[in-house]
């Protein structure tokens, strides 16, 4: 079976007693990833055998051991065979009735997983002063699991302290050990020595608000900490009056999760009161907190003080009709909320004639999830005419409705009424061939919409010859996504006729649908119909070898298609000598996405003679082969085979500081290799002193990303002293290290080093404000240093007026790179006159902070004061028609400023903001794309577009008419439709 890759034996006892009978037989299951032998009664004998077996399945990097109990205690005899293990990554031996003991043993032949599970292993409470020093030997640990261990706060002490010494973990869990949540005061202050942990996982602790005030104390101290989760703790319901002020102190935070924490109304006064002091939070989930259903009369109004709220989950809540008009009168006075999610509130089911019309306050919403609701087809009509009056809703959960896949005759006309939505998910919705043909009439007639999802309705499977000519009506579809749809190696031949008659398709994906593998050479020659299509997704399809023959033919005459999605087809992992020959047929593609594929290093080789032949292929993926790790010696040299490609990506290969000499003695001698990716590889991270004289062979390289690869502080001294002699390396990313928040004063001076980088990248890393100064001191005296991106530190948005001085030491770089900072109104005019001050500072993104929304008479007229700014980005602001009236007049008195991206504001769509752009009559480029504006604004924008004379771009999305109508009036303009963000040129 070449595409299986989990197979379960699970509660087999039998199997436990005569493992040597069996155990050699799993040499033949050799593409497996993973073994779940749980609840199997193995014993220590057992675990000899098995490991000599696993050890020569190379793909194998997950084995689950739940629940062997004989496995307990007898670790000395069992544990030295997993030294064959050499490719595990995650190991589960919960409830295995391990000792303290067994620990010692575990951890000395264990050293390179990546997650480990000891939950509910009980004896291990109580004694880690006698077990926790082990866990010093796991430098690669991502995640560690010590749920349900009966911990004491004693074990926190020597837990903590070994934890401080292993620099990639990240997510501690603790979770369902009752007994700290007695004796919160004793334990918390360990948690300082887990300084760069990001997630914190607490729930089902018995924790109390008394608990929650000696936790805060120690969290506050723990700069990288983001995430907090303290689901049901169900003692903190009914007395947040007590302590919830305590929750100021998680200054950092940026998700809080309180679901099933049995609160009630008059708790929520109390949590919101706190938590409106915390700007960084983003994301509140009160999900499953079912006493607030009918009391939204008591509690909604102090939502109010979520002033910086993104996403707020009010699932499962038993909310009532009733209270969605309370809850609907506030949120609308919150301009930054702009995902709601009422899932699972089934009250709500067969009473929208009650409800739907307050959905109409929600003017900001760009999400909402009403999934799971027992919505009725009655429901609909209320609820279309109230969301086709939203001005920023895009996107429209309706999901695990069952009763609407009844009677789409009745409901799917309403639809006309969401005329400004781009995206419809109409998933798992059990639809039919009949629900296609009436879905279709009424969807032609949205012309905003171009993404439609219809994944997961099976029924859609061997039926195709009565649906898919109904599809035509799709004019304006650019995205469909049929996965997971059971379709045929019939339905293809009839999807495939009328989909090609669709010219502005340009992604399909068919992943999930396993009975197109072994059949591609009935169904793949329709491809060839497809002259349009720019991605294809065969992904999760059980492709074998066989297929990739007839798919690359009919891909190699495809014009327009240049990424195919092959990725989580682990047959082809098995026999790349068989298909990879084919690939020379796929000759006009520039992208290989082989991620996820099971290759092994003898795969490598074969492919590499193939791509070598493609000269468009200039991009490869290998993400997620983690088989390729511990073995760079077997595969690396194949490298040099890749003559063409500019970017290699291999994040999350579980790549070790050996693999990178053989890895970067390759790429240092391939001619068009420009970046190289090594993401997501945190073993690299703890090793940094070790690989990085590696990377002196890279000396052709100008780019090198580091990004999520647990650097820290110290890393930054070894990284600064190689680097800085590789004369080409021009862009360094950063991004995603969160150990380098809080502590720039340990490193900022080593990026004095990097004399010859022009584009650092430091965005989300938790930078404080104090971060800046030892930044902004180094940066400053970087000779080449032109871009500097700090997005995604929302710190930083806290406390502009601290440290946009030290932006004056910056003084030669012309790009500075602001996006999703929490940036306020007040901040524009604090960041505006240091940037004055910068005399080179061309380009300037303030996109993503969605605060400057609907304020921007508050902080527009400070934009003038930026004189030299080239290009202005403020896509993704929640920019309103009333924002761009002050906007518009601001940017013209802008003499310097010829690029402004506006993309992405989706409220712009009114004829009076169209009028406004005349006023910026030296533009040369415009960025206008998802801006959801209507037909009835296409006469006032080519209006306005007359009268900017210098305008020479502008770029408009997937508006065909409105592409028409400025082609045909000014034949001299360059209208781009396409959907990236930026194009090179406009940056």
């Amino acid at each position: 079976m070449p595409s299986l890759t989990d197979l379960i034996l699970t509660d087999n006892p039998a199997l436990g007693v005569s493992t040597e009978k069996w155990s050699h037989y799993l040499l033949r299951v050799k593409q497996k990833d993973t073994l779940d032998l749980s609840n199997y009664s193995v014993t220590w004998e057992d675990i000899d055998m098995i490991c000599v077996v696993l050890d020569r399945i190379p793909t194998l990097t997950n084995l689950n051991l739940t629940s062997n109990t004989a496995l307990g205690g007898s670790a000395i005899l069992w544990a030295k065979n997993y030294l064959r293990f050499t490719k595990i990554q995650t190991l589960n031996l919960s409830d295995c009735s391990l000792q303290l003991t067994d620990i010692e043993h575990i951890a000395s032949v264990l050293s390179g997983i990546l997650t480990l599970s000891l939950a509910g292993n009980t004896a291990l409470g109580g004694s880690a002063d006698l077990w926790a020093e082990n866990l010093l030997r796991f430098p690669n640990l991502q995640t560690l699991n010590l749920s349900n261990c009966t911990l004491r706060w004693t074990d926190i002490k020597h837990i903590a302290s070994a934890l401080d010494n292993m620099p990639s973990l990240t997510d501690l869990i603790l979770t369902d050990n009752p007994a700290l949540g007695v004796s919160t005061e004793k334990w918390s202050r360990y948690l300082l020595r887990v300084k760069q942990k990001h997630t914190l996982d607490l729930s089902n602790s018995s924790l109390t608000w008394e608990d929650i005030d000696t936790i805060s104390v120690v969290l506050d101290h723990i700069p990288t900490l983001t995430n907090l989760n303290l689901t049901g703790n169900t003692a903190l319901g009914r007395s947040a009056d007590l302590s919830a002020k305590n929750l100021l102190r998680f200054t950092n935070l940026q998700t809080l999760n309180l679901s099933n924490c049995t609160l009630q109304g008059t708790d929520i006064e109390h949590i919101a009161s706190a938590l409106s002091g915390i700007p960084t939070l983003t994301n509140l989930s009160l999900a499953s907190n079912t006493a607030l259903g009918g009391l939204a009369n008591l509690w909604a109004e102090n939502l109010l003080r979520f002033t910086n709220i993104q996403t707020l989950n009010l699932s499962n809540c038993t909310l009532q009709w009733t209270d969605i008009e309370h809850i609907a009168s506030v949120i609308s006075g919150i301009p930054t909320l702009t995902n709601l999610s009422l899932a699972g509130n089934t009250a709500l089911g067969g009473s929208a004639n009650l409800w739907a019309m307050n959905l109409l306050r929600f003017r900001n919403l760009q999400t909402l999830n009403l999934s799971n609701c027992t919505l009725q087809w009655t429901d609909i009509k209320r609820i279309a005419w109230a969301s086709g009056a939203m001005p920023r809703l895009t996107n429209l959960i309706l999901t695990d409705n069952p009763a609407l896949g009844v009677s789409t005759e009745k409901w799917s006309h309403y639809l006309l009424r969401v005329k400004q939505k781009d995206t419809l998910d109409l998933s798992n919705y059990s639809l039919t061939w009949e629900d296609i043909d009436m879905i279709c009439v009424v969807l032609d007639r949205i012309p905003t919409l171009t993404n439609l999802n219809l994944t997961s309705n099976t029924a859609l499977g061997e039926s195709a010859n009565l649906w898919a000519k109904n599809c035509l009506r799709f004019t304006k579809i650019q995205t469909l996504n049929l996965s997971d749809c059971t379709l045929q190696l019939t339905d293809f031949e009839h999807i495939a006729s009328v989909l090609s008659g669709i010219l502005t398709l340009t992604n399909l994906s068919l992943a999930g649908n396993t009975a197109l593998g072994g059949s591609a050479n009935v169904w793949a020659k329709n491809l060839l119909r497809f002259t349009n299509l720019q991605t294809l997704n065969l992904s999760n399809c059980t492709l074998q070898w066989t297929d990739i023959e007839h798919i690359a033919l009919a891909v190699g005459t495809m014009p327009s298609l240049t990424d195919l999605i092959l990725t989580d087809n682990p047959a082809l992992g098995v026999s790349t000598e068989k298909w990879s020959h084919y690939l020379l047929r796929v000759k006009q593609k520039d992208t290989l996405d082989l991620s996820n594929s099971l290759l092994t290093w003898e795969d490598i080789d074969t492919i590499s003679v193939v791509l070598d032949r493609i000269p468009t292929l200039t991009n490869l993926n290998l993400t997620g082969n983690t088989a390729l790790g511990r073995s760079a010696n077997l595969w690396a040299e194949n490298l040099l085979r890749f003559m063409n490609i500019q970017t290699l990506n291999l994040s999350n290969c579980t790549l070790q500081w050996r693999d990178i000499n053989h890895i970067a003695l390759a790429v240092g001698a391939m001619p068009s290799l420009t970046d190289l990716i090594l993401t997501d590889n945190p073993a690299l991270g703890v090793l940094t002193e070790k690989l990085s004289h590696y990377l002196f062979k890279v000396k052709q390289r100008d780019t090198l990303d580091l990004s999520n690869y647990s650097v820290t502080w110290k890393d930054i001294d070894t990284i600064s002293v190689v680097l800085d002699r590789i004369p080409r390396l021009t862009n360094l990313s950063l991004a995603g290290n969160t150990a380098l928040g809080g502590s720039a004063n340990l490193w900022a001076e080593n990026l004095l080093r990097f004399t010859n980088i022009q584009t650092l990248n430091l965005s989300n890393c938790t930078l404080q404000w104090t971060d800046f100064e030892h930044i902004a001191l180094a940066v400053g005296t970087m000779p080449s240093l032109t871009d500097l991106i700090l997005a995604d530190n929302p710190a930083l948005g806290v406390s502009t007026e601290e440290w946009s001085r030290y932006l004056l030491r910056v003084k030669e770089k012309h790009t500075l790179d602001l996006s999703n900072s929490s940036l306020t109104w007040k901040d524009v005019g604090t960041i505006s006159t240091v940037v004055s001050h910068i005399l080179t500072l061309k380009y300037l993104s303030l996109a993503g902070n969605q605060a400057l929304g609907r304020s921007a008479e508050k902080w527009a007229k400070e934009l003038p004061k930026m004189l030299r700014l080239n290009r202005l980005d403020l896509s993704f602001c929640d920019l309103t028609p009333t924002d761009i009236e002050h906007i518009a007049p601001a940017v013209g008195n802008m003499p310097k400023l010829t690029a402004l991206n506006l993309a992405s504001n989706k409220a712009m769509s009114e004829s009076a903001c169209a009028k406004e752009l005349a006023k910026m009559t030296h533009l040369n480029r415009l960025d206008l794309r998802d801006c959801n504006f209507q037909p009835s604004d296409f006469e006032h924008i080519a209006s306005a577009v007359g009268e900017m004379l210098r305008l020479t771009d502008l770029y408009i999305g997937g508006n065909l008419e409105l592409l028409d109508k400025l082609k045909s009036r000014f034949p001299s303009l360059r209208v781009h439709m396409d959907l990236s963000r930026w194009e090179l040129p406009f940056l």
